[in-house]
């Protein structure tokens, strides 16, 4: 029986979540080790992801969260990173674990940034993509925590 390429390629894909998932538990425990608490900064915080990503997360209730725009859906991104992104789901239309996501994510002050991944958890605390071909430049999230450190602007 011969697999088709796109098959091979969903296996090679999830061969590596799962080694790096091994990877990851153990640089997570060696991090967790010298790291210190995160501060907490009231609307959001960004914290030095353990894959060697910044990642940005956005505290429940912001309201100018990005949004995830796919199958004709819009849905708030809980986190977000250059290769990967958690978005809030509706809970009875969930992406099966290891389906491909194309789509883009939408920044309130601007780009909308074409992503494409594969879905690697969902469930209640949202849907977890790890984008493989197209991300987020890393100038983006850059952009994106110093929208979020800004002092808020109050209108008069």
């Amino acid at each position: 029986m011969a697999i088709s390429p796109r098959d091979d390629e969903r296996l090679r894909t999830t061969q590596l979540i799962k080694s790096a998932t091994v990877n990851q538990l153990r640089s997570s425990y060696l991090a967790a080790l010298a790291l210190p608490a995160s501060a907490d900064y009231g609307h959001a915080m960004s914290h030095r992801e353990r894959r060697g990503f910044e990642r940005v997360e956005y505290a429940p209730g912001l309201a100018e969260r990005p949004v995830f725009l796919s199958g004709g859906g819009a849905f708030e991104i809980v986190d977000c990173a250059e290769r990967g992104i958690r978005y809030v789901a509706i809970e009875n239309r969930l992406p099966a674990v290891g389906s491909d996501v194309r789509g883009s994510v939408r920044f309130p002050d601007g780009p909308e940034i074409p992503v494409e991944g594969v879905v690697v958890r969902a469930g209640g605390d949202g849907v977890a993509v790890n984008f493989t071909r197209l991300w987020i430049d890393k100038e983006v999230i850059e952009r994106e925590r110093r929208r979020l450190r800004a002092p808020r602007r109050v209108a008069k």
